[in-house]
């Protein structure tokens, strides 16, 4: 449905609500959405907060009709902020009603509709209320009262699935992990594959599986007395390392493990 409003009419009803309109410097920037964060896989939701926000923070949008599904718009496309604001749908309405700055204030400000967001950091995402927070932007308001969806960003996930992913390639080289492999960083573990046996490690754990397994290439012997050990416990608990207590219990697969890799070097 074509706008009442012309792109340079509404640009202008802005430009005379705010005349620092022209020396706003971020209109060609980009309007991010919460995917392009880098590293969004590891922030973990918190809760929901009513509070007041600066809205020059507001970096971007989530919203799921219209402004940018993606079954609406071309492969690569991105918003920028002037042509976000010359697209908002609602704005032909609030330029009839709200003639003045006041006005419009009062209506960012007081509109029943829930005005909210997502946080990562220091960063914003608007979820509803996208006209009139939008508006607060241009406008250059000090603060709005939204609801925040806060996300944390998890440090120690983060380090982890780090490590973890520095590790991945010398898995593959010791035939531990296979073409079926994807790691999800939402889960603490990972499946090793010891022939006939998968076992489940922790992701933290496998730089120690890894040195064990070259020292018991030189010293098998070592593992003799955990092997044993290992065969007083249940077969499904053999199969979840989970702690330092229970690393022992890797010694009997990597044992084996070697072995089968020494007999493919020997034929």
């Amino acid at each position: 449905m074509p706008h009442k409003y012309s792109d340079l009419q509404r640009i202008e009803w802005l430009s005379n609500l705010n005349p620092n309109f022209k020396n706003q410097i971020w209109h060609d920037d980009i309007v991010y959405l919460p995917d392009d964060l880098i590293y969004k896989k590891y922030f973990r939701r918190e809760g929901t907060v009513k509070k007041k926000i600066n809205p020059s923070k507001i970096c971007g949008i989530e919203y799921a009709y219209a402004y940018n599904c993606p079954i609406y718009k071309p492969e690569g496309w991105t918003y920028h902020w002037l042509e976000f604001f010359t697209n908002l749908m609602r704005l032909d309405w609030v330029i009839d009603n709200f003639p003045t700055k006041e006005k419009v204030i009062n209506h960012i400000h007081h509109n029943a509709e829930t005005k909210t967001v997502m946080q990562f950091g220091d960063h914003y995402f608007t979820t509803g209320g996208q006209h009139r927070l939008c508006l607060a932007k241009y406008l250059e308001l000090d603060e709005v009262e939204v609801d925040v969806e806060s996300y944390v960003f998890d440090r120690r996930r983060f380090q982890r699935e780090r490590r973890f992913e520095k590790l991945v390639p010398a898995l593959f080289e010791v035939g531990l992990l296979g073409s079926w492999f994807e790691n999800n960083p939402d889960i603490d573990f990972t499946a090793l594959d010891f022939g006939r046996d998968t076992v489940y490690i922790k992701k933290d754990k496998v730089e120690y599986l890894l040195r064990r397994m070259q020292e018991l290439k030189r010293f098998p012997y070592r593992g003799i007395a955990n092997s044993l050990k290992a065969m007083n416990i249940e077969s499904y608990n053999r199969n979840h390392i989970d702690s330092d207590e229970h690393l022992f219990l890797l010694d009997p697969y990597l044992l084996k493990h070697n072995k089968s890799i020494l007999s493919k070097i020997l034929v």
